[in-house]
């Protein structure tokens, strides 16, 4: 899929993108109040990947990895997963050795402690997160909104990635990056180290960094490491982001359909109402 879906809906109705015959099945929860959902669709046009959306009441079971999303009202979603079992679900599926990624507001939700001490987000207080990252975040008024280019840590240096930053919060990790009660040790993902983090065995995620998918670079040697531990062989790492291809597609298409358009009656009419 090259074209952006039209709304969140369309994503809540969608059970799989692709054939079951692709070599790996990534989930996406499909949180309550879902946001910038179109973070998945350079996924959906991989190939080889079947995502698969996950509603909070439906079995996870064992895919490839999980994907956590961004979400309107963190505190809330997480009630949500807590309330219907999922996020036991979730927990189980870490605790056996699955790979999961939270984006913004999943990422906030993978960690210990939410805390909305103004009810910014309508629930004032202090909540239990799922515990899978040392991570304590408080909900302030001020919003985070801004574009970034970064330079990877993981899972390869150098890597550049585009994105944007959209979140309410601030997050704050245990320090010098280890969490001794814990006895997780946890590396920075990008050069800049606020927007996220990933265990040392490289199965924990956690980034603000929406479009994070978008770099084809990135992506690729993220689903690489995802591929190595089925036993399958890496796919080619120097390919366009994702814009680029979609921007080629629409080109294409244009320059397609243009010689078959006749304009002129359009344009005529459009002349006769400016008078």
């Amino acid at each position: 899929q090259m074209f952006p879906s039209e709304d969140s809906l369309s994503l809540m109705d969608r059970s799989s993108n692709g054939s079951n015959n692709a070599d790996l099945t990534i989930a996406v929860i499909c949180l309550p109040r879902i946001s910038n959902f179109t973070d998945f669709d350079p996924l959906e046009a991989e190939p080889t990947v079947n995502l698969r959306y996950v509603g909070i009441r439906d079995e996870l079971g064992y895919p490839d990895a999980v994907i956590l999303p961004g979400t309107k009202t963190a505190i809330a979603d997480l009630l949500a997963l807590q309330h219907t079992g999922l996020a036991e679900q979730i927990q189980e599926y870490v605790a056996a050795g699955g790979t999961i990624m939270g984006i913004c507001g999943g990422f906030q939700i993978m960690g210990r402690i939410l805390a909305d001490p103004e009810g910014i987000e309508g629930h004032e207080g202090r909540y239990k997160g799922l515990g899978l990252l040392p991570l304590t975040t408080i909900i302030t008024g001020q919003k985070i909104a801004r574009q970034r280019q970064v330079s990877s840590n993981f899972p390869q240096t150098g890597l550049p990635v585009i994105g944007y930053e959209l979140h309410q919060g601030r997050s704050h990790m245990a320090e010098s990056g280890s969490d001794q009660a814990g006895g997780l040790t946890y590396e920075y993902l990008f050069d800049d180290r606020n927007l996220g983090v990933v265990d040392s065995a490289q199965m924990l995620w956690g980034t603000y960094l929406h479009g994070i998918f978008d770099s084809g670079s990135w992506r690729r040697t993220w689903l690489n490491r995802l591929r190595q531990q089925r036993g399958l062989k890496s796919l080619p790492t120097g390919i366009a982001d994702y814009r680029e291809q979609r921007e080629r597609m629409l080109n294409g298409l244009a320059d397609t359909i243009q010689p078959r358009l006749n304009l002129t009656p359009i344009l005529d009419a459009l002349k006769e109402c400016n008078g």
